[in-house]
């Protein structure tokens, strides 16, 4: 009767102390010691949310990323013909730009920085210098400025830097036709040749 009597007071005092346990707030109160909740639902076959993610990052699948290529900025040319005219026949001639070339075999990277050099001789501002290659391309504006350096002091109504801004304005306005002078400047340099033989310029 003793043992039974102890049972009975052991389950009694179980049930209160289950009673007690039942007031106190199972869930802490700072939200930094709550467990994680996650409000979404996880697919069947998670690798297709891998694929998809990653089609999307490459611009295969999904709307918020564009198709579009971005664009290739155009090269310089290295030693190929700019408007007609390659670096070595452009050194050839325009003399005075070969003092500023840092190699024999320039390409038209080598004229461009020749060409900024000898702008300062010409008395071409840096800026007026900046505004050319925006307006006509660096190695374009390299092949007018080089021109320039051809002409003679009487051949200019105020400067060289004046006569090289008149080429600027001309080739904004769409009228500047450097290929001309580019011709008049290899006939120049032709020697004279024997009587019934002709210049074949359009071969070379």
């Amino acid at each position: 009767m003793g043992v039974t009597s102890l049972e009975r007071r052991q389950r009694a005092a179980r049930e209160r102390l289950e009673i007690l346990l039942g007031t106190v707030e199972t869930v802490p109160k700072q939200p930094e010691n709550r467990p994680h909740q996650y409000n979404y639902n996880p697919t069947l076959n998670p690798n297709q949310d891998t694929v998809i993610a990653a089609m999307e990052c490459s611009g295969e699948g999904g709307e918020g990323v564009s198709q579009t290529p971005a664009p290739v900025p155009p090269k310089s040319p290295e030693k190929g013909m700019v408007h007609g005219i390659r670096p070595d026949e452009l050194v050839r001639l325009t003399p005075k730009l070969k003092p500023y070339l840092r190699r024999s075999t320039p390409s038209w990277p080598d004229i461009v920085d020749a060409a900024d050099w000898l702008r300062h001789d010409l008395g071409v501002s840096k800026s007026l210098w900046g505004d050319a290659c925006l307006t006509m391309g660096r190695e374009l504006a390299a092949v007018a400025l080089a021109i320039v350096s051809t002409k003679d002091e009487e051949h200019f109504r105020t400067s060289p830097g004046g006569y090289f801004h008149g080429m600027v304005a001309k080739a904004k306005a769409g009228e500047l036709h450097l290929e001309r002078t580019v011709w008049a400047l290899r006939r120049a340099a032709e020697p004279e040749l024997p009587r019934g033989q002709t210049r074949d310029i359009e071969s070379r």
